[in-house]
């Protein structure tokens, strides 16, 4: 890459907070375990090395995308359940209430 290197790439996407839960596949050419376990510990998803095996990029592309797919329902069910607006218990005693009655027109009438 001509400005930054593929480490500096992934550190400033988990760096932003909308793109830290993409799960970012790192290939490499080297395969040192040196550079994928750096790799790995910035954040990568998986590390893929050459040559590329069709069926392993597949399998790990369709392994990544269902995983962030779990993510995301997985954190909107947790938001959902809770944050999402629940009637307040009431503080008043069940046998206790207001009652208003008043005599209009066709007969009484009973608020509580």
């Amino acid at each position: 890459m001509p400005r930054m290197d593929d480490m500096k790439v992934l550190q400033q996407i988990k760096a932003t907070p909308p793109l830290q839960s993409l799960p970012v596949i790192m290939q490499t050419a080297m395969g040192g375990v040196a550079e994928i376990m750096a790799g790995l510990n910035v954040g990568a998803f998986y590390y893929l090395t050459k040559p590329l095996n069709h069926k392993l990029v597949m399998a790990v592309v369709r392994t990544a995308v269902e995983d962030h797919a779990r993510e995301i329902v997985l954190s909107i069910t947790m938001a959902v359940a809770f944050c999402w607006p629940r009637p307040k218990p009431s503080t008043r005693s069940p046998t206790k209430g207001t009652v208003i009655t008043s005599s209009w027109k066709s007969g009484s009438e009973v608020l509580a």
